[in-house]
């Protein structure tokens, strides 16, 4: 911790002539125009920065760095509550103006999120950043627990008719979650300006939530499970997959992906149902703001399913 606050001095000697503050909603074109210079696949829109950062339940905000009334960095945070009752900061959309980079400002805006972490009790900070995001953050002494890779399963391979038993292996350890209830879901998925999601369900009224979406790169259209929601993980995942399976392959969807992390059983599951780990472009990072939390800096405690984090 005093060799970040010997950074943030440093970085506050060296950009002097910029601002720091909280987003307004006035700010959303800024935002827009910044997001969409960087993000060729995916552009935002003034409903996205609404949706996150103004319509949102939990608490979330959105620190801006200016360079007079130029927008030139951004970093968000919302807080949200782990399946332990623990609250987290969760950042993201992390960007810095490609000429205003290596000055210290992801230090600036890092100091920004911290200092409101305090103001809300808040002793842990996690993301899913992309491999540039990840390289930022270890420099900023957060730690990397995880590369996370896709699980993807080829559905013009698959029988859309027949569904595989599997026996997955019990977890090592209790896994502990991002918490989400209905005010969660509804917010994050019926409310989404981003994706139009599908919920798909099995005897047992156990719900995957999915997406579909097009690879422009590859010309294919993807189906993505990015949220499963049982009350008994074995047995409700096993055949809610086998639904989803079926779903997809009806709707001629040629790959279907997912989140897993291999000490999981929705990993074995998807092992035994034909998904290879196809390694990815996302990392799972975290930062304790207290020694007190150490102990969550191991993989093998946590349990992620979301795969289009860039919207979480």
């Amino acid at each position: 911790m005093k060799n970040f606050q010997s950074h943030i001095e440093w970085a506050k000697r060296v950009n002097g002539n910029l601002t720091i503050r909280k987003a307004t909603e006035s700010d959303g074109n800024a935002f827009v125009n910044l997001y969409n210079q960087y993000y060729r696949h995916r552009k935002t829109s003034i409903d996205y920065f609404k949706w996150q950062f103004l319509d949102s339940p939990f608490k979330s905000q959105l620190f801006l760095v200016w360079d007079k009334d130029q927008l030139i960095a951004y970093s968000g945070l919302k807080i949200y509550v782990l399946s332990n009752n623990l609250s987290t900061g969760f950042v993201i959309d992390f960007l810095i103006d490609l000429a205003y980079r290596n000055r210290g400002l992801a230090f600036l805006l890092e100091d920004a999120i911290i200092t409101y972490c305090n103001e809300h009790d808040v002793h842990l900070l996690t993301a899913l950043p992309n491999q540039f995001g990840n390289a930022a953050l270890m420099g900023m002494g957060w730690t990397t627990l995880a590369k996370i890779d896709s699980m993807v399963l080829d559905l013009k391979k698959v029988d859309r008719f027949t569904t595989i038993d599997s026996k997955p292996k019990e977890n090592l350890e209790k896994t502990l979650k991002f918490h989400k209830d209905e005010l969660f879901r509804s917010w994050r998925f019926d409310k989404s300006p981003v994706y139009k999601y599908e919920y798909v369900f099995n005897e047992s009224n156990a719900a995957a939530i999915t997406k579909l979406f097009f690879d422009s790169d590859n010309g294919i259209t993807i189906g993505d499970i990015v949220d499963l929601v049982f009350s008994e993980e074995e047995e409700s995942a096993n055949t809610l997959i086998d639904e989803v399976i079926k779903y997809m392959s009806l709707k001629q969807v040629e790959t279907l992906t997912c989140w897993a992390f291999p000490h999981t059983n929705l990993y074995n599951i998807l092992i035994c149902k034909g998904f290879k780990s196809i390694p990815g472009n996302r990392f799972f990072c975290l930062k304790p703001l207290s020694s007190e939390y150490e102990y969550l800096l191991s993989p093998y405690i946590w349990d992620l399913v979301e795969a289009d984090s860039e919207v979480y």
